[in-house]
């Protein structure tokens, strides 16, 4: 059985013997399941070739050289697979090539990424995927939120 199929009680109490055995907070250890069902799921798309996991703190924290929970997964998008090859000057990087990325993340990226994991056996009902829209920027990337219920209030 799959930690997310069974109960609050039974994935508190799991939640609890990781606690014990290696002293981090709780709430910390949740995060961490679910930042790795959340890669799972991206990683899972038939365009994952195309995505790049950059990941200093989560990759920091897997071989042990930090202790804490990393709040973001910072991914990358190769540029091709958003139909831009060669030379880019820097007005199309800039301008061109983030709204287009920009676009991806928000008609594509964040459905597909909240039904892969639904494929993955996680309830509709446990997390909300979503991308806070604003003004398309050339600077900033955008940002998908995966909100989850947590176990422990």
């Amino acid at each position: 059985m799959k930690f997310i199929e069974l109960s609050v009680e039974e994935r508190q109490d799991i939640l609890r013997r990781v606690q014990a055995e290696n002293g981090m907070d709780l709430q910390i250890i949740e995060k961490d399941w679910w930042v790795t069902a959340v890669l799972h799921a991206l990683f899972s798309l038939p365009y994952a070739g195309h995505i790049f996991f950059k990941g200093g703190t989560n990759l920091s924290k897997c071989w042990g050289l930090i202790r804490r929970m990393s709040e973001d997964i910072d991914i990358a998008i190769d540029r091709e697979f958003l139909g831009f090859e060669g030379q880019l000057s820097k007005t199309q990087i800039s301008d061109r090539l983030r709204r287009a990325a920009c676009s991806f993340v928000r008609e594509r990226l964040q459905f597909e990424l909240a039904s892969q994991m639904e494929k993955d056996g996680i309830s509709k009902d446990s997390f909300n995927v979503h991308v806070n829209i604003t003004s398309i920027s050339t600077t900033d990337p955008e940002i998908i939120e995966v909100e989850y219920k947590p176990v422990f209030n």
